[in-house]
């Protein structure tokens, strides 16, 4: 019975020791955690701020389209005002020198009428 009394006495050290080994591997992982979350959340805040608000704000250019006014005909509906594209030309006759050659400039790109707009120049 003697021989098992200093095997007891040792084997409480031991597993002590075991037990200090794994608080220490235990604080090591808390310890790269926490840092890992230090760095991540202080050092590197401007980054991963960047990063989110460009993946979440984008700008889009979204085209105004104008409605459609309609309005009951008896039993139809009429439209009243259709989207369509205008575009205003003007010029200023006491500015234009050559009313003809300009007048068929512009008809090249209007498909109008050159005399008509050679007119309209010279008045």
């Amino acid at each position: 019975m003697d021989r098992s009394a200093p095997h007891r006495a040792s084997q409480p050290a031991s597993s002590n020791r075991r037990l200090y080994v794994w608080y220490g591997v235990l604080f090591f992982i808390l310890g790269v955690i926490i840092f890992r979350l230090f760095y991540l959340q202080i050092i590197r805040h401007d980054y991963y701020q960047q990063a989110a608000l460009n993946d979440q704000q984008k700008q889009y250019t979204i085209a105004a389209e104008r409605g459609i006014i309609q309005a009951h005909q008896g039993n139809s509906i009429v439209p009243l005002v259709l989207n369509e594209k205008l575009y205003t030309l003007y010029a200023d006759p006491t500015l234009v020198k050559h009313p003809a050659d300009d007048a068929l400039k512009i008809t090249k790109i209007t498909k109008g009428d050159a005399n008509r707009y050679a007119d309209l120049m010279k008045a």
